[in-house]
Protein backbone atom coordinates (compact mmCIF):
# COMPACT_ATOMS: atom_id res chain seq x y z
CA UNK A 1 0.00 0.00 0.00
CA UNK A 2 3.22 2.69 0.55
CA UNK A 3 3.69 2.07 -3.14
CA UNK A 4 -0.02 3.24 -3.99
CA UNK A 5 0.29 6.09 -1.78
CA UNK A 6 3.60 6.99 -3.22
CA UNK A 7 2.44 6.53 -6.94
CA UNK A 8 -0.93 8.80 -5.93
CA UNK A 9 1.01 11.89 -4.53
CA UNK A 10 2.93 11.56 -7.94
CA UNK A 11 -0.17 11.55 -9.84
CA UNK A 12 -1.71 14.72 -7.86
CA UNK A 13 1.59 16.66 -8.40
CA UNK A 14 1.64 15.87 -12.23
CA UNK A 15 -2.25 17.14 -12.22
CA UNK A 16 -1.60 19.74 -10.70
CA UNK A 17 1.15 20.95 -12.92
CA UNK A 18 -1.49 19.98 -16.46
CA UNK A 19 -3.92 22.37 -14.72
CA UNK A 20 -1.41 25.09 -13.92
CA UNK A 21 0.00 24.84 -18.08
CA UNK A 22 -3.54 24.62 -19.02
CA UNK A 23 -5.82 26.66 -16.91
CA UNK A 24 -3.57 29.37 -15.52
CA UNK A 25 -1.27 29.92 -18.53
CA UNK A 26 -3.20 32.67 -19.49
CA UNK A 27 -2.76 34.82 -15.75
CA UNK A 28 1.38 33.99 -15.82
CA UNK A 29 1.61 35.82 -19.04
CA UNK A 30 -0.10 38.61 -17.84
CA UNK A 31 2.32 38.89 -14.81
CA UNK A 32 5.27 38.28 -17.46
CA UNK A 33 4.38 41.26 -19.59
CA UNK A 34 3.88 42.88 -16.67
CA UNK A 35 7.29 42.89 -15.19
CA UNK A 36 8.84 44.39 -18.01
CA UNK A 37 6.11 47.14 -18.17
CA UNK A 38 3.35 45.96 -19.68
CA UNK A 39 0.58 46.41 -21.01
CA UNK A 40 0.98 49.25 -23.24
CA UNK A 41 -0.32 50.18 -26.56
CA UNK A 42 2.69 49.92 -28.11
CA UNK A 43 4.37 46.57 -26.74
CA UNK A 44 4.24 43.57 -28.52
CA UNK A 45 4.96 40.26 -26.93
CA UNK A 46 6.87 37.45 -28.85
CA UNK A 47 6.44 33.97 -26.93
CA UNK A 48 8.54 30.96 -28.82
CA UNK A 49 7.12 27.66 -28.59
CA UNK A 50 9.55 25.28 -30.12
CA UNK A 51 7.07 22.32 -29.84
CA UNK A 52 3.95 24.29 -31.17
CA UNK A 53 2.30 27.61 -32.13
CA UNK A 54 4.24 30.48 -31.21
CA UNK A 55 1.83 33.57 -29.85
CA UNK A 56 2.29 37.17 -31.14
CA UNK A 57 0.68 39.51 -28.32
CA UNK A 58 -0.14 43.13 -29.47
CA UNK A 59 -2.10 45.76 -27.52
CA UNK A 60 -4.86 48.07 -29.00
CA UNK A 61 -6.67 51.04 -27.18
CA UNK A 62 -10.24 50.04 -26.65
CA UNK A 63 -11.00 53.23 -28.55
CA UNK A 64 -8.95 52.81 -31.46
CA UNK A 65 -11.14 50.15 -33.08
CA UNK A 66 -15.06 48.09 -32.50
CA UNK A 67 -13.19 44.78 -33.88
CA UNK A 68 -9.94 44.09 -32.35
CA UNK A 69 -9.73 40.54 -34.23
CA UNK A 70 -10.25 42.06 -37.51
CA UNK A 71 -7.22 44.85 -35.99
CA UNK A 72 -4.87 41.99 -35.30
CA UNK A 73 -5.46 39.88 -38.54
CA UNK A 74 -5.04 42.74 -40.74
CA UNK A 75 -1.16 43.71 -38.56
CA UNK A 76 -0.59 39.55 -39.06
CA UNK A 77 -1.12 40.06 -43.08
CA UNK A 78 1.08 43.46 -42.89
CA UNK A 79 4.15 40.70 -40.72
CA UNK A 80 3.15 38.16 -43.43
CA UNK A 81 2.80 35.60 -40.87
CA UNK A 82 0.38 32.53 -40.72
CA UNK A 83 -2.90 33.64 -38.46
CA UNK A 84 -3.64 29.70 -36.69
CA UNK A 85 -5.75 31.62 -33.83
CA UNK A 86 -6.67 34.85 -32.40
CA UNK A 87 -8.39 35.60 -28.75
CA UNK A 88 -9.12 38.84 -27.34
CA UNK A 89 -9.32 40.14 -23.88
CA UNK A 90 -9.57 43.45 -22.17
CA UNK A 91 -7.30 44.58 -19.72
CA UNK A 92 -6.49 47.78 -17.95
CA UNK A 93 -3.21 49.90 -19.25
CA UNK A 94 -1.00 50.23 -15.83
CA UNK A 95 -0.58 53.90 -16.45
CA UNK A 96 -3.30 56.20 -17.30
CA UNK A 97 -3.05 60.07 -17.81
CA UNK A 98 -5.69 62.57 -17.79
CA UNK A 99 -5.55 66.00 -19.45
CA UNK A 100 -8.17 68.29 -18.29
CA UNK A 101 -10.07 65.62 -17.08
CA UNK A 102 -10.04 63.94 -20.79
CA UNK A 103 -8.28 60.60 -21.09
CA UNK A 104 -5.07 60.73 -23.18
CA UNK A 105 -3.33 57.89 -22.27
CA UNK A 106 -3.87 54.19 -20.96
CA UNK A 107 -7.67 53.24 -20.34
CA UNK A 108 -8.61 49.54 -21.12
CA UNK A 109 -6.49 47.92 -23.81
CA UNK A 110 -7.52 45.09 -25.91
CA UNK A 111 -4.59 41.98 -25.50
CA UNK A 112 -4.95 40.06 -29.03
CA UNK A 113 -3.14 37.10 -29.19
CA UNK A 114 -1.92 35.66 -32.49
CA UNK A 115 -1.01 31.99 -32.81
CA UNK A 116 1.11 31.74 -35.80
CA UNK A 117 4.50 30.43 -36.37
CA UNK A 118 6.80 33.17 -36.54
CA UNK A 119 10.31 31.30 -35.88
CA UNK A 120 12.21 29.74 -37.96
CA UNK A 121 14.60 26.52 -36.65
CA UNK A 122 17.94 26.54 -38.01
CA UNK A 123 19.19 23.73 -36.54
CA UNK A 124 19.17 21.74 -33.82
CA UNK A 125 19.15 24.12 -30.82
CA UNK A 126 18.04 26.87 -32.26
CA UNK A 127 16.50 29.44 -34.47
CA UNK A 128 15.59 33.16 -35.81
CA UNK A 129 12.79 35.43 -35.90
CA UNK A 130 12.47 38.06 -38.52
CA UNK A 131 12.71 41.45 -37.44
CA UNK A 132 10.99 43.04 -40.12
CA UNK A 133 7.90 40.79 -39.49
CA UNK A 134 8.02 42.30 -35.46
CA UNK A 135 8.26 45.80 -37.28
CA UNK A 136 5.05 45.10 -39.38
CA UNK A 137 2.81 43.90 -36.24
CA UNK A 138 3.74 46.18 -33.89
CA UNK A 139 0.52 48.69 -33.74
CA UNK A 140 2.79 51.76 -33.22
CA UNK A 141 5.78 53.15 -34.83
CA UNK A 142 7.85 53.39 -30.96
CA UNK A 143 7.02 49.82 -30.44
CA UNK A 144 8.74 48.24 -26.78
CA UNK A 145 9.53 44.32 -28.24
CA UNK A 146 9.70 41.42 -25.78
CA UNK A 147 10.62 37.86 -26.41
CA UNK A 148 10.04 35.06 -24.42
CA UNK A 149 11.93 31.89 -25.15
CA UNK A 150 12.44 28.53 -23.38
CA UNK A 151 14.94 28.60 -20.51
CA UNK A 152 18.17 28.17 -20.93
CA UNK A 153 17.73 29.87 -23.94
CA UNK A 154 20.27 32.78 -25.28
CA UNK A 155 18.97 35.58 -27.79
CA UNK A 156 21.40 37.80 -29.89
CA UNK A 157 20.10 40.84 -29.27
CA UNK A 158 18.53 42.80 -26.59
CA UNK A 159 18.69 42.46 -22.66
CA UNK A 160 17.29 40.09 -20.10
CA UNK A 161 14.69 41.41 -18.09
CA UNK A 162 13.96 37.88 -16.39
CA UNK A 163 14.92 34.03 -15.84
CA UNK A 164 12.67 31.27 -14.16
CA UNK A 165 11.36 27.63 -14.52
CA UNK A 166 9.44 28.14 -17.43
CA UNK A 167 11.29 31.08 -19.73
CA UNK A 168 13.89 33.23 -20.37
CA UNK A 169 12.26 37.11 -21.44
CA UNK A 170 14.58 39.21 -23.69
CA UNK A 171 13.64 43.11 -24.11
CA UNK A 172 14.49 44.05 -27.26
CA UNK A 173 14.47 48.03 -28.84
CA UNK A 174 13.47 48.86 -32.29
CA UNK A 175 17.21 49.69 -32.98
CA UNK A 176 17.55 45.88 -32.25
CA UNK A 177 15.29 44.60 -34.50
CA UNK A 178 15.25 47.00 -37.86
CA UNK A 179 18.51 45.70 -38.98
CA UNK A 180 18.62 43.51 -41.89
CA UNK A 181 20.15 40.37 -39.71
CA UNK A 182 16.97 38.23 -38.24
CA UNK A 183 16.80 37.88 -34.26
CA UNK A 184 18.80 34.68 -33.57
CA UNK A 185 18.19 32.30 -30.23
CA UNK A 186 19.90 29.07 -29.78
CA UNK A 187 20.64 26.72 -26.46
CA UNK A 188 24.06 27.53 -25.98
CA UNK A 189 26.93 24.82 -25.32
CA UNK A 190 27.89 25.61 -22.27
CA UNK A 191 24.07 25.24 -21.05
CA UNK A 192 24.55 21.76 -22.15
CA UNK A 193 28.21 21.01 -20.14
CA UNK A 194 26.28 22.78 -17.29
CA UNK A 195 23.13 19.73 -17.08
CA UNK A 196 25.65 17.19 -17.99
CA UNK A 197 27.96 18.48 -14.74
CA UNK A 198 25.06 18.58 -13.22
CA UNK A 199 24.15 15.08 -13.89
CA UNK A 200 27.29 13.51 -12.67
CA UNK A 201 27.94 15.68 -9.53
CA UNK A 202 24.34 15.23 -8.31
CA UNK A 203 24.83 11.68 -8.69
CA UNK A 204 27.87 11.23 -7.52
CA UNK A 205 27.46 13.64 -4.90
CA UNK A 206 24.85 11.95 -3.56
CA UNK A 207 26.40 8.46 -3.32
CA UNK A 208 29.35 9.80 -1.65
CA UNK A 209 27.68 11.79 0.91
CA UNK A 210 25.11 8.94 2.04
CA UNK A 211 27.25 6.13 1.72
CA UNK A 212 29.69 7.75 4.37
CA UNK A 213 26.43 8.88 6.33
CA UNK A 214 25.71 5.21 6.35
CA UNK A 215 28.63 3.64 7.28
CA UNK A 216 29.27 6.06 9.69
CA UNK A 217 25.42 4.95 11.02
CA UNK A 218 26.21 1.31 10.68
CA UNK A 219 29.08 1.65 12.96
CA UNK A 220 27.67 3.05 15.91
CA UNK A 221 26.97 1.65 19.00
CA UNK A 222 23.05 1.51 18.45
CA UNK A 223 21.25 -1.90 18.11
CA UNK A 224 21.05 -2.79 14.88
CA UNK A 225 17.65 -2.41 14.08
CA UNK A 226 17.45 1.12 14.73
CA UNK A 227 21.27 1.37 12.95
CA UNK A 228 19.20 -0.04 9.92
CA UNK A 229 16.13 2.26 10.37
CA UNK A 230 19.15 5.06 10.00
CA UNK A 231 20.26 3.86 6.94
CA UNK A 232 16.82 4.03 5.50
CA UNK A 233 16.12 6.99 6.56
CA UNK A 234 19.21 8.40 5.43
CA UNK A 235 18.01 7.04 1.51
CA UNK A 236 14.66 8.12 1.65
CA UNK A 237 15.30 11.58 2.80
CA UNK A 238 18.51 12.10 -0.21
CA UNK A 239 16.16 10.53 -2.26
CA UNK A 240 13.10 13.02 -1.88
CA UNK A 241 15.39 16.00 -1.22
CA UNK A 242 18.44 15.56 -3.80
CA UNK A 243 16.17 14.44 -6.74
CA UNK A 244 13.83 17.91 -6.14
CA UNK A 245 16.75 19.61 -5.87
CA UNK A 246 18.66 18.17 -9.23
CA UNK A 247 15.02 18.17 -10.79
CA UNK A 248 15.12 21.82 -9.96
CA UNK A 249 18.15 22.92 -10.66
CA UNK A 250 17.96 20.52 -14.08
CA UNK A 251 14.53 23.10 -15.63
CA UNK A 252 16.34 26.28 -14.20
CA UNK A 253 19.06 25.13 -16.57
CA UNK A 254 16.65 24.41 -19.22
CA UNK A 255 17.06 20.47 -19.53
CA UNK A 256 13.38 20.58 -21.06
CA UNK A 257 13.79 23.41 -23.36
CA UNK A 258 16.92 21.35 -24.69
CA UNK A 259 14.85 18.55 -25.06
CA UNK A 260 11.81 20.42 -26.82
CA UNK A 261 14.38 21.94 -29.14
CA UNK A 262 16.04 18.54 -30.14
CA UNK A 263 12.85 16.76 -30.38
CA UNK A 264 11.47 19.47 -32.51
CA UNK A 265 14.40 19.42 -34.80
CA UNK A 266 14.40 15.50 -35.23
CA UNK A 267 10.89 14.76 -35.08
CA UNK A 268 9.53 17.42 -36.90
CA UNK A 269 6.78 15.00 -38.66
CA UNK A 270 5.91 13.13 -35.23
CA UNK A 271 2.12 14.55 -33.78
CA UNK A 272 2.15 16.68 -31.27
CA UNK A 273 -0.41 16.00 -28.29
CA UNK A 274 -0.12 14.57 -24.70
CA UNK A 275 1.70 11.75 -25.20
CA UNK A 276 4.46 13.61 -26.81
CA UNK A 277 4.56 16.91 -24.12
CA UNK A 278 4.60 13.92 -21.21
CA UNK A 279 7.43 12.01 -23.01
CA UNK A 280 9.51 14.97 -23.55
CA UNK A 281 9.28 16.57 -19.56
CA UNK A 282 10.30 12.27 -18.59
CA UNK A 283 13.44 12.36 -20.79
CA UNK A 284 14.36 16.11 -19.01
CA UNK A 285 13.80 14.83 -15.82
CA UNK A 286 13.91 11.44 -15.69
CA UNK A 287 17.81 11.01 -15.88
CA UNK A 288 18.13 13.46 -12.55
CA UNK A 289 15.88 12.15 -10.72
CA UNK A 290 17.04 8.26 -11.63
CA UNK A 291 20.37 9.69 -11.12
CA UNK A 292 19.94 10.35 -7.55
CA UNK A 293 17.71 7.23 -7.00
CA UNK A 294 20.04 4.92 -8.00
CA UNK A 295 23.09 6.52 -6.45
CA UNK A 296 21.18 6.58 -2.93
CA UNK A 297 20.23 2.58 -3.83
CA UNK A 298 24.06 1.69 -4.68
CA UNK A 299 25.23 3.89 -1.26
CA UNK A 300 22.94 2.13 1.12
CA UNK A 301 22.09 -1.62 -0.23
CA UNK A 302 25.60 -3.06 0.58
CA UNK A 303 25.32 -1.15 4.13
CA UNK A 304 21.92 -3.03 5.31
CA UNK A 305 22.97 -6.24 3.70
CA UNK A 306 26.03 -6.34 5.75
CA UNK A 307 23.91 -5.11 8.89
CA UNK A 308 21.25 -7.72 7.93
CA UNK A 309 24.19 -10.43 7.45
CA UNK A 310 22.75 -11.06 4.48
CA UNK A 311 24.54 -11.55 0.55
CA UNK A 312 24.71 -8.42 -1.65
CA UNK A 313 25.12 -8.63 -5.53
CA UNK A 314 25.62 -5.61 -6.94
CA UNK A 315 24.50 -7.32 -10.61
CA UNK A 316 20.46 -8.43 -8.46
CA UNK A 317 20.25 -4.80 -7.14
CA UNK A 318 20.71 -3.36 -10.01
CA UNK A 319 18.43 -5.25 -11.75
CA UNK A 320 15.83 -4.78 -9.52
CA UNK A 321 16.10 -1.29 -9.13
CA UNK A 322 16.18 -1.15 -12.80
CA UNK A 323 12.91 -2.90 -13.40
CA UNK A 324 11.22 -0.75 -10.42
CA UNK A 325 12.66 1.99 -12.29
CA UNK A 326 10.88 0.83 -15.62
CA UNK A 327 7.69 0.21 -13.83
CA UNK A 328 7.25 3.29 -11.59
CA UNK A 329 8.07 5.45 -15.04
CA UNK A 330 5.80 4.01 -16.73
CA UNK A 331 2.60 4.40 -14.46
CA UNK A 332 3.50 8.20 -13.91
CA UNK A 333 4.04 8.45 -17.82
CA UNK A 334 0.63 6.57 -18.38
CA UNK A 335 -1.31 8.98 -15.61
CA UNK A 336 0.56 11.91 -17.18
CA UNK A 337 -0.78 11.16 -20.32
CA UNK A 338 -4.47 10.85 -19.26
CA UNK A 339 -4.13 14.19 -17.33
CA UNK A 340 -3.09 16.20 -19.82
CA UNK A 341 -5.21 15.01 -22.54
CA UNK A 342 -8.25 15.69 -20.28
CA UNK A 343 -6.61 18.98 -18.82
CA UNK A 344 -9.36 21.24 -20.63
CA UNK A 345 -11.86 19.57 -19.69
CA UNK A 346 -11.18 19.68 -16.28
CA UNK A 347 -10.58 22.97 -16.03
CA UNK A 348 -13.92 23.41 -16.80
CA UNK A 349 -15.28 20.87 -14.85
CA UNK A 350 -13.41 20.76 -11.49
CA UNK A 351 -15.26 17.31 -10.87
CA UNK A 352 -14.44 15.64 -13.64
CA UNK A 353 -10.40 15.71 -12.09
CA UNK A 354 -11.02 13.68 -9.12
CA UNK A 355 -12.94 10.95 -11.13
CA UNK A 356 -9.88 10.93 -13.63
CA UNK A 357 -7.54 10.52 -10.01
CA UNK A 358 -10.09 8.08 -8.30
CA UNK A 359 -10.07 6.43 -11.74
CA UNK A 360 -6.27 6.32 -11.81
CA UNK A 361 -5.96 4.62 -8.47
CA UNK A 362 -8.73 2.39 -9.20
CA UNK A 363 -7.02 1.07 -12.59
CA UNK A 364 -3.68 1.07 -11.05
CA UNK A 365 -4.60 -1.51 -8.41
CA UNK A 366 -6.66 -3.58 -10.73
CA UNK A 367 -3.49 -4.05 -12.97
CA UNK A 368 -1.21 -4.24 -9.84
CA UNK A 369 -1.05 -8.19 -9.97
CA UNK A 370 0.02 -8.61 -13.47
CA UNK A 371 3.12 -6.04 -12.78
CA UNK A 372 3.81 -8.16 -9.53
CA UNK A 373 4.01 -11.12 -11.60
CA UNK A 374 5.64 -9.61 -14.69
CA UNK A 375 8.59 -7.83 -12.59
CA UNK A 376 9.06 -10.42 -9.82
CA UNK A 377 9.64 -14.50 -9.81
CA UNK A 378 6.55 -15.48 -8.94
CA UNK A 379 5.57 -19.10 -8.74
CA UNK A 380 1.95 -21.00 -7.39
CA UNK A 381 1.65 -21.74 -3.61
CA UNK A 382 0.57 -25.45 -4.15
CA UNK A 383 -0.05 -28.72 -1.66
CA UNK A 384 -0.90 -28.35 1.58
CA UNK A 385 -0.24 -24.85 2.28
CA UNK A 386 -1.90 -23.40 -0.48
CA UNK A 387 -5.23 -25.51 0.13
CA UNK A 388 -5.24 -24.38 4.15
CA UNK A 389 -4.80 -21.05 2.32
CA UNK A 390 -7.60 -20.73 -0.54
CA UNK A 391 -9.69 -22.58 2.22
CA UNK A 392 -9.22 -19.99 4.60
CA UNK A 393 -9.69 -17.57 2.03
CA UNK A 394 -13.06 -18.58 1.30
CA UNK A 395 -14.29 -18.97 5.04
CA UNK A 396 -13.73 -15.46 4.99
CA UNK A 397 -15.71 -14.72 1.56
CA UNK A 398 -12.82 -13.48 -0.14
CA UNK A 399 -11.90 -15.41 -3.57
CA UNK A 400 -8.60 -14.72 -4.80
CA UNK A 401 -7.93 -15.64 -7.92
CA UNK A 402 -4.33 -17.44 -6.98
CA UNK A 403 -2.21 -17.42 -4.31
CA UNK A 404 1.83 -16.92 -5.35
CA UNK A 405 4.99 -17.35 -3.90
CA UNK A 406 6.53 -14.53 -4.37
CA UNK A 407 10.59 -14.51 -4.20
CA UNK A 408 13.05 -11.80 -2.62
CA UNK A 409 16.45 -13.71 -3.65
CA UNK A 410 18.80 -12.93 -0.57
CA UNK A 411 16.47 -9.95 0.91
CA UNK A 412 15.35 -10.80 4.21
CA UNK A 413 11.55 -9.75 3.67
CA UNK A 414 8.33 -11.37 5.37
CA UNK A 415 5.01 -10.09 4.06
CA UNK A 416 1.57 -10.99 2.62
CA UNK A 417 -0.39 -8.63 -0.22
CA UNK A 418 -3.45 -9.09 -1.25
CA UNK A 419 -3.61 -7.09 -4.53
CA UNK A 420 -6.23 -6.21 -6.56
CA UNK A 421 -9.75 -4.30 -6.84
CA UNK A 422 -13.07 -5.14 -8.02
CA UNK A 423 -13.05 -8.56 -7.39
CA UNK A 424 -10.00 -9.37 -9.04
CA UNK A 425 -7.75 -10.35 -6.25
CA UNK A 426 -4.41 -12.38 -6.01
CA UNK A 427 -2.65 -13.53 -2.88
CA UNK A 428 1.34 -13.03 -2.52
CA UNK A 429 3.74 -14.79 0.34
CA UNK A 430 7.02 -13.48 0.46
CA UNK A 431 9.37 -16.69 0.44
CA UNK A 432 10.54 -15.40 3.76
CA UNK A 433 6.95 -15.59 5.30
CA UNK A 434 6.77 -19.37 4.59
CA UNK A 435 10.12 -20.28 5.19
CA UNK A 436 10.09 -18.43 9.08
CA UNK A 437 6.30 -17.89 10.07
CA UNK A 438 4.43 -21.58 11.28
CA UNK A 439 0.89 -21.65 9.44
CA UNK A 440 -1.32 -20.11 12.67
CA UNK A 441 1.39 -16.78 12.10
CA UNK A 442 0.80 -16.76 8.31
CA UNK A 443 -3.26 -16.93 8.28
CA UNK A 444 -2.89 -14.09 10.75
CA UNK A 445 -1.13 -11.80 8.55
CA UNK A 446 -3.29 -12.93 5.59
CA UNK A 447 -6.32 -12.16 7.43
CA UNK A 448 -4.69 -9.11 8.00
CA UNK A 449 -5.14 -8.49 4.23
CA UNK A 450 -8.49 -9.84 3.86
CA UNK A 451 -9.27 -7.45 6.07
CA UNK A 452 -8.16 -3.95 3.52
CA UNK A 453 -10.86 -6.26 1.32
CA UNK A 454 -13.66 -6.95 3.24
CA UNK A 455 -13.60 -3.38 4.51
CA UNK A 456 -13.40 -2.17 0.88
CA UNK A 457 -10.94 0.11 1.76
CA UNK A 458 -9.69 0.45 -1.55
CA UNK A 459 -13.15 1.64 -2.23
CA UNK A 460 -13.06 4.35 0.53
CA UNK A 461 -9.77 5.45 -0.81
CA UNK A 462 -11.02 6.30 -4.24
CA UNK A 463 -13.95 7.98 -3.07
CA UNK A 464 -11.23 9.95 -0.67
CA UNK A 465 -9.65 11.01 -3.42
CA UNK A 466 -12.50 11.57 -5.98
CA UNK A 467 -14.24 13.99 -3.00
CA UNK A 468 -11.07 15.93 -2.24
CA UNK A 469 -9.53 16.50 -5.70
CA UNK A 470 -13.15 17.37 -6.65
CA UNK A 471 -12.52 20.18 -3.69
CA UNK A 472 -9.42 20.99 -4.92
CA UNK A 473 -9.45 21.48 -8.42
CA UNK A 474 -12.78 23.96 -7.88
CA UNK A 475 -10.25 25.99 -5.79
CA UNK A 476 -7.38 26.19 -7.87
CA UNK A 477 -8.83 26.67 -10.99
CA UNK A 478 -11.45 29.41 -9.80
CA UNK A 479 -9.09 30.90 -7.58
CA UNK A 480 -5.93 30.91 -10.51
CA UNK A 481 -3.90 29.84 -7.89
CA UNK A 482 0.14 29.42 -8.08
CA UNK A 483 2.04 26.41 -8.09
CA UNK A 484 3.22 25.95 -4.92
CA UNK A 485 -0.20 26.79 -3.82
CA UNK A 486 -1.21 23.65 -6.11
CA UNK A 487 2.06 21.56 -4.55
CA UNK A 488 1.34 22.39 -0.94
CA UNK A 489 -2.79 20.80 -2.15
CA UNK A 490 -0.96 17.97 -3.30
CA UNK A 491 1.23 17.05 -0.35
CA UNK A 492 -1.86 17.70 2.14
CA UNK A 493 -3.49 15.16 0.18
CA UNK A 494 -0.78 12.92 0.51
CA UNK A 495 -0.86 13.48 3.91
CA UNK A 496 -4.79 12.83 4.35
CA UNK A 497 -4.39 9.81 1.96
CA UNK A 498 -1.44 8.44 4.51
CA UNK A 499 -3.68 9.50 7.60
CA UNK A 500 -6.65 7.99 5.95
CA UNK A 501 -4.63 4.72 5.30
CA UNK A 502 -3.12 4.19 8.60
CA UNK A 503 -6.32 4.16 10.55
CA UNK A 504 -6.95 1.60 7.87
CA UNK A 505 -4.46 -0.67 9.20
CA UNK A 506 -6.00 -0.61 12.72
CA UNK A 507 -9.26 -1.90 10.93
CA UNK A 508 -7.19 -4.27 9.44
CA UNK A 509 -5.62 -5.74 12.48
CA UNK A 510 -9.06 -5.78 14.38
CA UNK A 511 -10.65 -7.62 11.60
CA UNK A 512 -7.41 -10.22 11.57
CA UNK A 513 -7.48 -10.74 15.40
CA UNK A 514 -11.25 -11.54 15.17
CA UNK A 515 -10.67 -14.36 12.39
CA UNK A 516 -7.91 -15.68 14.18
CA UNK A 517 -6.90 -14.30 17.34
CA UNK A 518 -5.30 -11.34 18.89
CA UNK A 519 -2.65 -13.01 20.60
CA UNK A 520 -1.39 -15.12 17.41
CA UNK A 521 -1.62 -11.66 15.05
CA UNK A 522 0.59 -9.69 17.49
CA UNK A 523 3.22 -12.37 17.55
CA UNK A 524 3.40 -12.95 14.09
CA UNK A 525 3.68 -8.75 13.92
CA UNK A 526 6.46 -9.33 16.51
CA UNK A 527 7.90 -12.14 14.07
CA UNK A 528 7.30 -9.69 11.39
CA UNK A 529 9.65 -6.85 12.94
CA UNK A 530 12.24 -9.21 13.95
CA UNK A 531 12.58 -10.34 10.17
CA UNK A 532 11.96 -7.40 8.27
CA UNK A 533 14.42 -5.30 10.51
CA UNK A 534 11.55 -2.86 10.79
CA UNK A 535 11.50 0.52 13.16
CA UNK A 536 9.36 -0.73 16.41
CA UNK A 537 9.22 2.41 17.87
CA UNK A 538 7.32 5.59 16.58
CA UNK A 539 7.82 9.70 17.46
CA UNK A 540 6.15 12.51 17.16
CA UNK A 541 6.89 12.98 13.00
CA UNK A 542 6.15 9.01 12.35
CA UNK A 543 2.92 8.89 14.66
CA UNK A 544 1.47 12.06 13.03
CA UNK A 545 2.41 11.74 9.51
CA UNK A 546 3.97 8.26 8.60
CA UNK A 547 2.86 5.51 6.89
CA UNK A 548 2.23 2.51 8.20
CA UNK A 549 1.85 2.76 11.57
CA UNK A 550 5.07 1.06 13.77
CA UNK A 551 4.54 -2.52 14.91
CA UNK A 552 5.00 -1.78 18.24
CA UNK A 553 2.12 0.23 18.77
CA UNK A 554 0.00 -2.39 16.83
CA UNK A 555 1.10 -5.19 19.06
CA UNK A 556 0.23 -2.63 22.30
CA UNK A 557 -3.18 -2.38 20.67
CA UNK A 558 -4.00 -5.41 19.75
CA UNK A 559 -3.09 -6.55 23.56
CA UNK A 560 -5.14 -3.86 24.95
CA UNK A 561 -8.57 -4.79 23.12
CA UNK A 562 -7.28 -8.38 24.25
CA UNK A 563 -7.20 -7.55 27.84
CA UNK A 564 -10.70 -5.66 27.53
CA UNK A 565 -12.33 -8.16 25.70
CA UNK A 566 -11.09 -10.89 28.14
CA UNK A 567 -12.76 -8.12 31.47
CA UNK A 568 -15.86 -8.13 29.34
CA UNK A 569 -15.70 -12.26 29.36
CA UNK A 570 -15.07 -12.77 32.92
CA UNK A 571 -17.47 -9.86 33.70
CA UNK A 572 -20.35 -11.60 31.76
CA UNK A 573 -19.34 -15.16 33.44
CA UNK A 574 -20.03 -13.91 36.70
CA UNK A 575 -22.85 -11.81 36.39
CA UNK A 576 -24.30 -15.47 34.39
CA UNK A 577 -23.31 -17.59 37.93
CA UNK A 578 -25.22 -14.72 39.96
CA UNK A 579 -27.88 -15.11 38.23
CA UNK A 580 -27.85 -18.81 38.07
CA UNK A 581 -27.10 -19.09 41.95
CA UNK A 582 -30.23 -16.57 42.59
Amino acid sequence: MASRLVAAGVAALVCGAVLLSVGVASADGQEAGESVRVPFEDAVLVDVEPDGDDAVTVYLPVRSTDDPKAAAGRLADDASIPVHQISVRTVDARITQYVNGQLVEGGELYRTEIRTEIDTRTGPLGGTVPGDALTAVAPTETPAFVLDVPPGTTVSQGSVRSRSFSTAQYELTASDVSGEDPITYRFPIGSINALAALLLVSSLGTYAAVRFRARSVADGPEPVTDRIHAVRTTRANALLFGSAAAAGIALWLGSHSLVSLAAGASLPAVPTGAWRSVTQWAVALAPFVCGVWLATTLATEPVVRDLTDTPYNPLVSLSDWGKSAVFRLGRYWAAGVVLLTLAPTIVDLPLLGGVVVASLLAVDQFLRPLAVRAFNDTSAVTGEAGDELTEFCDRQDVSVRGIRLLDTDDARHADALAVGFAGYYWLFLTDDLLAAFDAEEIRALVAHELGHVRHRHLYKQALFTLGYWAIAFTVVVGASLGLWAFVAVAWAYRLGLQWFARHQEYQADEYAATATSPDTLAEALDRVGSVNFAWRNGGIAHDYGAYPPPIDDRIARLREDNESAEEVGVETQSAEASVSSE
